[in-house]
């Protein structure tokens, strides 16, 4: 029987005194990396916990090129887990090199910082259980019945978990997995499960990358947010910013006030407002991306439909059915004249009824927008499903305002932007909104 006891030699030659310090690191990473399961799990947190202490000396270069060393060797599912709390180059060496099966990922991944879970929903080989441990922590992100203080150092410093009871619980699988067949066990054995906040949230505070991404956020579970885009505007039922708001971010704007949709857990779906400003490298200017605060709309930023009482909705269309029977009576009247359906009239008494014509039809269609907004007050109101090709509303715009623009002699230039999604609404509607 072959012992091997690399593991043990190179703790016994693990010190403090900062002679060659990077090359011990090394040395035990690379040990504890290649060979997991022989090694005595006292020994592994043993050496976990050094490895730990080193992190702090050991210069970020340093560990980022002998993690990238260790591409597809690293093997040991407690290693990656201490390592994906390291700085993000070295988080994501780890999370993309390392070789892990899918219980192992699905066992470490609810205990992952928010970035390195972000890395590893990048791997092309994610299998079910894992896929399943990363669509639980979306939802509810480290919300555990912890003080907020506490909650946030598990979130912020996932290494300072127990490495003992993460090695325990790695070899208590092992050796479950050697027991029975992998299809046996079922996908929920190594997932936890996760406690939604019970508190409402009204302001969470965030940070998002050069590309738009929201990478950190504190005062919500961070599953639930990190990973949503402010680059594209929200559609259909997913999360993101109204048109503003994405607009400013292609130009580096400032985002004031800009309206954000979140989904998913109860405590964070719903509208929000962005208030975010860009921040840039100091050396290079080079854009960073932006970092601002999600808050809860207040009551003036909504528009709220009250309930219950309907008496002065029904009064105003009653109002609107008894002015429209003598409007439509004028209207008839200005189209006989106009038109000399009873004999010749002058050409004076023709404009004079042109001008007649136009005005109540006009006072016309301003009672139809009355009436709407009765029905909209009452909730009565129903609507056609049906969307309104931007183009074409554009176009109906000019040519509904192209006699005023020929009298005042002002002239229009209309520019689309493309691509421009439909509006969700009926033709009908949305040229009587616009």
């Amino acid at each position: 029987m072959r012992f091997d006891d690399r593991l043990e030699a190179t703790l016994r030659q693990a010190d403090d005194d900062g002679i060659g310090l990077p090359t011990k690191w090394q040395q035990l990473v690379d040990i504890l990396a290649q060979n997991p399961w022989d090694f005595d799990p006292a020994a592994v947190a043993s050496g976990l916990h050094k490895a730990r202490q080193f992190m702090d000396i050991v210069p970020a270069t340093v560990r980022e090129q002998c993690v990238r060393a260790l591409s597809g060797r690293l093997r040991s599912a407690p290693l990656v887990l201490l390592l994906s709390g390291d700085v993000p180059a070295v988080a994501a060496a780890a999370v993309s090199g390392a070789r892990l099966s899918d219980t192992e990922w699905a066992d470490i991944v609810p205990h992952m910082s928010t970035r390195a879970r972000g890395f590893s929903r990048n791997r092309g080989d994610i299998g079910p259980m894992t896929l399943h441990a990363l669509r639980s922590s979306s939802s509810a992100d480290f919300a555990l019945a912890l003080g907020t203080a506490e909650a946030q150092t598990v979130v912020r410093a996932p290494h300072v978990l127990q490495m003992r009871d993460i090695v325990d619980r790695i070899e208590k699988l092992r050796v479950e997995r050697e027991r029975h067949d992998p299809a046996e066990i079922p996908a929920e054995a190594s997932i936890e499960r996760v406690v939604s906040f019970a508190e409402p949230i009204d302001e969470i505070r965030f940070e998002t990358d050069e590309y738009g991404t929201i990478s950190w956020i504190e005062g919500a579970p961070a599953g639930a947010v990190v990973g949503v885009n402010i680059t594209e505007p929200a559609f259909d039922a997913g999360p993101g910013p109204d048109a503003s708001g994405a607009a400013a971010f292609r130009q580096k704007m400032p985002l004031e006030n800009a309206r954000m949709r979140l989904c998913g857990a109860p405590a964070i779906a719903g509208d929000w407002r962005i208030n975010a400003a860009p921040f840039f490298e100091p050396a290079s200017g080079r854009f960073k991306g932006y970092r601002g605060i999600l808050r809860r709309p207040n009551l003036a930023e909504v528009a709220h439909i009250p309930e219950g009482d309907t008496h002065y909705a029904e009064n105003i269309q009653q109002l609107i059915h008894e002015l429209r029977t003598p409007l439509s009576a004028i209207i008839g009247f200005s189209e006989i004249i106009e038109q000399q359906l009873f004999g010749p009239v002058t050409e004076e008494y023709r404009t004079i009824a042109g001008n007649i014509l136009h005005d109540a039809q006009r006072l016309l269609s301003g009672f139809d927008d009355l009436s709407t907004a009765a029905k909209i007050e009452t909730g009565t109101y129903v609507t056609e499903v049906g969307s309104t090709d931007c183009a074409w509303l554009s176009l109906r715009l000019a040519d509904r305002l192209r006699e005023l623009s020929d009298a005042l002699h002002v002239t229009l230039n209309l520019v689309h932007a493309h691509p421009v999604r439909p509006f969700a609404l009926e033709s009908d509607v949305a040229e009587r909104l616009f």
